[in-house]
């Protein structure tokens, strides 16, 4: 069973104390989020003085250095009832250290102050958890302007993640962040740590799906509840700068059968022979894709589904970007050859060279041997065709006003007096709209989640063996469940002493209460409309 232990925090983020006298303990931890906490203590005890206006807590657990969360005071209620002739109770309310972050907006130039910003917008290309840490510290820590720096607040390097490209102009620092993480599979946390000060740090989830297993017949469970909710919408129509029929417009379609993506450079797919590491100018995904000439030279990936679908790049057969013969084999046996050519000198990247569905779910393996000309590798695509749309019978569509997407006229439609200021689809603002598809997919998406009661042993255990943002397993009746844990409930009362319930599913899927989420949402929607005036 766990036990929290518990410090009052001063307003200089010291420790005063150890809070040991409360009757009631609750707090909602939450991946790449801001989380909420009550505790409740007798009105006369020692504990009251401790806890203060300004003041906060520091939780962990017993045997843990590193906290769990930490968070200020943001309101109190004193109790008392002449039915309970006691001495009363005073309830404290506060929220994570995450908040600090929506508390900032996000400056076009962080340096100059709101009457001399003299650009539109501020953009970065780099690494994920690079950009996070940049973003953060220009606006918020130590790089951020002396009147918006929280000067007890630390940023720690990072270099985890993909390369991305954001741009940003007076959105809410810890919207932004949470964007930039959730789609580039990466967690942030704002904590205290074991000095008086707060610490930003990107951190790289872990696939626990294997060791941190959860299950009846495991005796490590008390309970468990799934929901399933339906999309509200499988088709999405994003629109960046222009106007009216010379606006730039692109449709993309929610694939609900896609499980997993795997850019090129992903370390599980192994190439073989020579192949090189091309960066792109025009869209391909994730800014780049592997090349190679020289026959005989393979492309092998491991994946558990039911299908795949390997994405190229069309072009001339005697192009240097693309368009060679490429032999295909499933699990070993040949599929025939594929030659993703074109009669014009046109590159098509994200092209989809090969698909194979229908597979017996389980693990199988695509190889890619190149035969002639150039082959190139874009990105996979893994399928699970056990989830479908159809199932709900939705079939909706949902306009996305990206105008904050620098991408501003299409050549299709404005071909005689085109605005050469910028290219069509350069690749920089490709993994921009790459990055705005998978935001409104997690909004619009069909969602699900899985909340649990687990027993901790000495085996398993939250904050050891796994914890917030983790992929972990649930077999429910031997159909093992893994996805990421998106949030976690602690409790601690006299009545059933201290639980840990954690929740899997979509980012969607928190006990955040529903009129918040719309509220929020609508909230969201107006910033980016401000944004762009």
């Amino acid at each position: 069973m766990p036990k929290f232990i518990i410090e009052a925090r001063g307003p200089a983020y010291q420790r005063i104390g150890l809070v040991e006298q409360y009757t009631d303990f609750t707090a909602i931890i939450r991946y790449c989020d801001v989380g909420t906490w009550t505790l409740e203590v007798p009105a006369n005890a020692k504990e009251a003085a401790l806890l203060q206006p300004g003041h906060g807590i520091i939780v962990r657990l017993n045997g843990q250095t590193e906290p769990l969360f930490s968070g200020p005071i943001t309101s109190q209620t004193r109790k008392w009832s002449a039915d309970d002739p006691g001495p009363g109770s005073i309830t404290y309310s506060g929220v994570t250290d995450e908040w600090l972050l929506w508390q900032r907006i996000t400056y076009p130039v962080p340096a100059n102050d709101v009457l001399n910003q003299t650009a539109d917008r501020y953009v970065a290309t780099g690494i994920a958890g690079s950009v996070l840490v940049d973003l953060v510290a220009k606006n918020a820590a130590a790089g951020a302007r002396p009147e918006r720096r929280y000067d007890a607040l630390d940023t720690l390097a990072s270099a985890s993640g993909s390369t991305i490209s954001t741009n940003t102009r007076f959105d809410v620092l810890g919207q932004k962040c949470q964007e930039i993480a959730l789609a580039s599979g990466l967690g942030f946390r704002v904590r205290q740590g074991i000095n008086d000060r707060l610490r930003f740090e990107v951190f790289v989830p872990q696939d626990r799906s294997v060791e941190a297993v959860f299950g009846q017949q495991y005796s490590n469970i008390n309970s468990y509840e799934w929901k399933l909710t339906a999309p509200q919408a499988d088709t999405i129509i994003m629109a960046c700068q222009g106007e009216g029929k010379y606006r730039y417009v692109v449709q993309r379609d929610y694939k609900a059968d896609v499980v997993e993506l795997l850019n090129s450079d992903a370390g599980r797919i192994v190439y073989a022979g020579t192949w090189t590491n091309q960066v792109s100018t025009i869209g391909d995904y994730g800014n780049e894709y592997q090349r190679t000439v020289v026959a005989g030279s393979t492309a092998t990936l491991n994946f558990t589904g039911t299908g795949v679908r390997w994405f190229t790049r069309q072009a001339q057969a005697s192009s240097a970007q693309g368009g060679g013969t490429v032999q295909v084999l499933i699990d070993g046996q040949s599929q025939g050859t594929v030659s993703p050519t074109r009669g014009d000198s046109t590159v098509v990247p994200r092209y989809l060279g090969y698909e194979r569905g229908n597979l017996p779910y389980g693990q199988h393996t695509i190889t890619l041997v190149h035969q002639s000309g150039t082959s190139a590798v874009d990105y996979f695509e893994i399928l699970d065709q056990r989830l479908s749309n159809t199932n709900w019978r939705m079939n909706g569509e949902r306009f996305i006003d990206r105008r904050d997407i620098p991408v501003a006229y299409n050549l299709n439609r404005e071909p005689i007096n085109p605005d050469t200021s910028a290219p069509a689809v350069p690749g920089e603002y490709m993994l921009q709209l790459d990055q705005a598809e998978r935001e409104a997919w997690e909004d619009l998406a069909p969602k699900g989640a899985l909340s649990m009661s687990p027993i901790d042993s000495d085996q398993l255990q939250f904050g050891r063996d796994y914890g917030l943002g983790d992929r972990v397993t649930v077999d429910i009746d031997g159909n093992p469940i893994s996805d990421i844990l998106r949030e976690v409930r602690l409790s601690d009362s006299s009545s059933e002493g201290p639980r840990v319930a954690p929740l899997l599913g979509s980012s969607g899927a928190t006990e955040t209460p529903t009129l918040y989420r719309q509220v929020r949402r609508i909230w969201d929607s107006i910033k980016k409309l401000e944004a762009r005036s």
